[in-house]
């Protein structure tokens, strides 16, 4: 009952906005660890009170109010965490840029001249120049901390908001194509997945979170929110660095991990990962296709602590698949839809493979995904490929997405990604780069011919080159320059 209470306080003094979620945990959790990130440690009161702060100082020193557009080129940290809340607060148009666009892509962006302000972290200023924008303020947030430090201003009240600005993230990094996805503050659009989390999931049960996808990627700044409102310990890094986030889950204890299968991939493959995460009850794997290796990996390394969740950029999450339904066939299930959530499939081929579409239950119209799927007699829905993926090989239909799962099933191999490649003779073939296990010393000719009798022949790449796969920020596989 004091919880009820303390959202509908929280919701009538701060508006609808992220600032109300964090002074709900605020007042029903005062004492308790809220943040840890980079040696520094809050409890729910004093992560309230130095966003309520930040929130005066930015409109007191900025004039930054209701209206306003406030870009972030910012990892996760402190100080981004806290600017998030902030200006939300405000009411202003939030944008997170992807840290890993050039300064061609940032300029492009900032041309359009409707930016007012962007803070930034100080690592990235090579690609901010005076050329970018004359009209848009460019704040570090380094800078900005140590004028808060600094600052004697009296406290100014804040205005009150009905409601918080939108938030706009980009998608597309792997492709180096931004495309910016834009999410209102509506609290029934959070409804549907926020009941996921609590009624399949229950994430109320842990006690600690490690957000390690940046915040600009929608599911990363979807862990924050939530843990936020419930109340967790949220454990923050800058960077993925395998080795690190596993030392830093062993050392705070973590019990929830939300990641990508590639950032997973990865942990599995860290020395003594099964006695450094013996604490993790809860990991919460979305972004990208699960492969059967990984989930056998992660059953065998931690235990049956791993869901599966499918969504898309625009929507957010709207599937869901628990571990005995990745236990339960050889192959990886997307899940069944969310309470709140209706899907449906259609142009169905002859193999029963057709377009998945999705469609709140609450309003809403029909969105297609994009991603051909198809459906078993109980309801699951299960990957084949993207529908503008699709390469035509010598006349056959062949998806990239399909060879990538059969080399990553490969025992010395450690990831793989598949791409298209012209050519004069099939129109386009298959190329693949993958990246070996540490002890093996596997060669392309041993692979092709291991490929042989797992895929057809249009689908077998014409090329394997053997080296180091990159990942985005956000978990997506590049190749490595």
């Amino acid at each position: 009952m004091r919880f009820i209470f303390n959202i509908f306080y929280s919701l009538l003094t701060e508006g609808i906005t992220l600032m109300a979620l964090l002074k709900t945990s605020a007042k029903t959790h005062p004492q308790r660890c809220a943040l840890v990130a980079e040696g520094v440690r809050l409890n729910y009161t004093e992560m309230y009170r130095k966003a309520e702060n930040l929130a005066m100082f930015l409109s007191s020193e900025y004039n930054i109010s209701k209206g306003k557009n406030v870009a972030m080129l910012c990892r996760n940290h402190e100080w981004s965490t806290l600017l998030l809340f902030a200006l939300s607060r405000l009411g202003v148009n939030v944008m997170l840029l992807n840290t890993d666009v050039c300064i061609r892509q940032i300029t492009d962006i900032l041309s359009v001249g409707t930016t007012d302000f962007l803070f930034f972290d100080e690592e990235y200023s090579d690609r901010l120049v005076a050329e970018h924008s004359t009209s848009t303020t460019f704040v570090s947030v380094e800078h900005l901390a140590e004028l808060i430090k600094v600052s004697v201003s009296a406290k100014c009240s804040l205005p009150y908001i009905f409601r918080g600005g939108n938030i706009t993230i980009f998608t597309g990094g792997s492709s180096g194509n931004y495309k910016a996805v834009t999410r209102q503050s509506r609290i029934f659009q959070f409804l549907p997945p926020l009941f996921a989390l609590l009624r399949n999931i229950r994430i109320y049960k842990y006690q600690s979170v490690l957000v390690v996808l940046p915040y600009y990627h929608g599911f990363g700044f979807a862990s924050l929110i939530v843990s936020a409102f419930l109340g967790k310990k949220i454990c923050l890094m800058r960077h993925f660095h395998a080795e690190e986030v596993v030392k830093l889950i062993h050392d705070e204890t973590v019990e929830a991990l939300p990641v990508v299968p590639a950032m997973l991939s990865r942990m599995m493959l860290v020395p003594d990962a099964s006695e450094q995460l013996r604490s993790i009850k809860c990991i919460i794997c979305g972004g990208d296709i699960l492969e059967k290796t990984l989930v056998d990996k992660v059953r065998e390394t931690i235990g049956n602590v791993l869901f599966n969740l499918y969504g898309t950029s625009e929507v957010g999450f709207f599937m869901l698949a628990s571990p005995s339904a990745l236990n339960s066939d050889n192959e990886i299930t997307l899940g069944k839809p969310i309470l709140g959530v209706r899907c449906r499939v259609q142009n169905i081929n002859a193999e029963g493979i057709g377009t998945l579409c999705m469609k709140p239950l609450l309003g809403g119209i029909w969105k297609n995904t994009g991603d051909l799927v198809w459906r078993n007699v109980e309801g699951y829905y299960f990957y084949r490929g993207r529908s503008d993926n699709m390469v035509v090989c010598g006349g056959e239909n062949v998806y990239p997405e399909h060879l990538q799962r059969v080399l990553n099933e490969h025992t010395e191999i450690a990831d793989s990604l598949v791409y298209p490649v012209d050519d004069v003779s099939f129109g386009k073939v298959l190329h693949a780069q993958v990246e070996l296990k540490h002890t093996s010393a596997i060669t392309e000719e041993e692979i092709l011919s291991w490929l042989r009798t797992r895929v057809s022949r249009a689908e077998m790449p014409h090329k394997i080159l053997i080296g180091d796969i990159s990942l985005l920020s956000t978990g997506k596989r590049i190749l490595k320059s």
